[in-house]
Order: C-alpha cells, then sequence, then structure tokens
C-alpha cells in the first residue's frame, strides 16, 4: 500500500489541498504527505488542517514553499492541539511572522508528538523567538527547531538561549549564522 506521497512543486493550489484533506481524513495508510512548493495558500492550509485533526497515521507533512502565511499557520497550529500522530512539520518559506510564530508556540506547549518543526526563510524575528523560547520551557517531546534565515536578533537570540538552558531534549537547535545548516538529503 502507498505509505509516502510526494507532489513536489506541482500546481495542487486550494482546491488540490481541498481534496486532498478530505481523502486524507479517511486514509488509514499514508505516513508521509509531500506538497512542498504547491501554492496552497492559508485555505488549502485550512483544508489539511482539518485532515490532521481526522487522520490517525499521517506523522510527515511538508508544505514548504506554499504562501500559508499567518492564517493558514493559525489552521494548522490549532489542528497540532488535537493532532496526536505528526512528528515532523515543514513550514519553511511560508512568510511566517511573529504573529505565526504565537499560534504555532502556543500549540507546542499543548503538542506531545511533533519532535522536528522547521520554519527556515520566514520572517519571525525578536518576538517571535521569544514565544517560542516560552513553548520551550513546556514542551519536551521536540529534538528539531529549524529556525535559521529569519529575522532574529540579539534579544531573541538570549531568549532562546535561556530557553535551552533547561530543554535537555532539544538534540538540534539550527539558528541562522551561529550553525551551518543541516544537510537536506530528503524532503523531511
Amino acid at each position: 500500500a502507498l505509505d509516502t506521497l510526494s507532489l513536489d512543486s506541482n500546481k495542487i493550489g486550494t482546491d488540490g489541498a481541498k481534496h486532498l484533506g478530505n481523502a486524507l481524513c479517511n486514509n488509514a495508510k499514508l505516513i508521509a504527505l509531500d506538497l512542498r512548493g504547491n501554492n496552497i495558500g492559508s485555505h488549502g492550509a485550512q483544508h489539511l488542517a482539518k485532515a490532521l485533526i481526522n487522520n490517525k497515521i499521517l506523522s510527515i507533512m511538508n508544505l514548504e514553499m506554499n504562501q500559508i502565511r499567518n492564517e493558514g499557520i493559525k489552521y494548522l497550529s490549532d489542528a497540532l492541539y488535537e493532532n496526536t500522530t505528526l512528528t515532523t512539520l515543514n513550514l519553511s518559506s511560508n512568510e511566517i511572522d511573529d504573529d505565526g510564530a504565537l499560534y504555532l508556540a502556543n500549540a507546542l506547549v499543548n503538542n506531545r508528538t511533533l519532535t522536528k518543526l522547521d520554519l527556515i526563510q520566514n520572517q519571525i524575528g525578536d518576538e517571535g523567538a521569544h514565544y517560542f523560547a516560552n513553548a520551550l520551557t513546556k514542551n519536551t517531546t521536540l529534538t528539531i527547531l529549524n529556525i535559521h534565515s529569519n529575522r532574529i536578533g540579539n534579544q531573541g537570540a538570549n531568549n532562546l538561549a535561556d530557553a535551552l538552558k533547561n530543554y535537555t531534549t532539544l538534540s538540534i537547535f539550527l539558528y541562522d549564522e551561529f550553525c551551518h545548516e543541516a544537510p537536506r538529503d530528503d524532503w523531511y
């Protein structure tokens, strides 16, 4: 049975995301879904968020480069409160700023399954870093938070560093000019 579906760099858009979301609600086989570069937008993210609430098997989702923005991140973050299977989520290059970071950070406080979150090349600044720092004091499952190439300055870095002092489960933390990007041999 098909357990991985990669539709990287197609033209799925909002309507395609709606159909995929509906299919995922009842799918019991698909473990990994790659929708990188499909222009699904915030409304497409809304359909996929509904699927995340209902799907009990999907563990890897790549939504990189989809113009999801804060509105779509709100839908996905709300789904993370209820989802118990997703372990890897890539939201890189989606025009997410501090408001979107707040939505995600709030979800991380309660989520106990997500272990890897990629937010590379968004617009997250010091305020967003502060939100993540607060979330890291309460979340014990996240092991990789990749937020390099954002707009985080000294204050945000200090907040994150303070949070990391007591965060024993975070094994990799990639941040802008302080660390090099890990090799990207796979899409998740």
